[in-house]
C-alpha cells in the first residue's frame, strides 16, 4: 500500500515518473539511467519534462502569469511550440496561469528562488526566453537550439548540482534519508524541481 506524505496527509507519494500521461514525447528525448537525456547533447539531463514539472507544481502555478512579461509573449510561446501548447489541457493550463502566484500550491507547499524581476536585474534572462529558465527549457526540450543553449545549460548543471550537494550534507548532518529529505527540506526540494530535478536523484554522473 503507498504510504502517504507527512506534507499532504491523505495525498500518496506518487512513484517517480518522467512524464505527464499520455505525454508525446519529442524524437530527440529519450530515457537513460532514470534519466531524461537528449540526443544531441549529452551535456544536459533533466529529471522531469516540462508538462511534468507543471503537474507537479512549480512557480506558485503562476510562471506564465507574471505582469511585468507582456502576455503576447506566452502567446509567441504557443504559437512557436505548438508540440508544447496542443498538449496544454485545462488542468496545466491553470497550473501555469495564475495571477497572483500561490505558492502554497507548489509540490512542497513553499516558494523556492528569488522573483522575475530579480533574475532580470542580475541579467540571468535572454530577451528571447523573457520568463526565464523554465521558458528556454521548454523551446530547448522541444526541440528548438539556440545561441543561449549554453549557457543555460551550464546555469542548470551549477544549480543542481550545487544545491544538491547541499541537500544531501544537511541529509547526512541531520540522519535523514535523501529520499525523505521533503520531510524536512521542502525549499531545497523545491528549488531543485523548479530546475527539473528530482532530489532524490544524484547528479554526479548523470551529466
Amino acid at each position: 500500500m503507498m504510504k502517504s506524505s507527512v506534507l499532504f496527509p491523505g495525498h500518496p507519494i506518487e512513484p517517480d515518473r518522467n512524464f505527464y500521461p499520455n505525454e508525446r514525447v519529442p524524437s530527440l528525448v529519450l530515457i537513460e539511467n532514470g534519466v531524461i537525456s537528449f540526443k544531441d547533447n549529452k551535456n544536459f539531463s533533466t529529471c522531469y519534462s516540462p508538462l511534468r514539472m507543471i503537474e507537479l507544481g512549480i512557480f506558485g502555478h503562476g510562471y506564465f502569469g507574471i505582469k511585468d512579461v507582456d502576455e503576447n509573449e506566452f502567446k509567441k510561446i504557443l504559437n512557436l511550440v505548438p508540440n508544447f501548447s496542443g498538449q496544454l489541457n485545462e488542468e496545466i493550463k491553470l497550473k501555469i496561469l495564475l495571477f497572483p502566484q500561490k505558492f502554497s500550491l507548489n509540490r512542497y507547499g513553499i516558494r523556492a528562488g528569488l522573483d522575475h524581476s530579480s533574475w532580470i536585474e542580475n541579467k540571468w534572462i535572454h530577451s528571447d526566453d523573457p520568463y526565464g529558465w523554465f521558458n528556454w527549457y521548454i523551446r530547448f526540450y522541444y526541440g528548438r537550439r539556440h545561441k543561449d543553449d549554453f549557457r543555460q545549460i551550464n546555469r542548470f548543471r551549477s544549480f543542481v548540482k550545487r544545491h544538491w550537494g547541499m541537500l544531501n550534507g544537511y541529509c547526512q548532518k541531520s540522519n535523514v534519508p535523501i529520499d525523505q529529505a521533503e520531510y524536512k527540506y521542502q525549499k531545497t526540494c523545491q528549488g531543485l524541481l523548479q530546475w527539473a530535478w528530482d532530489y532524490k536523484v544524484d547528479p554526479f554522473g548523470k551529466f
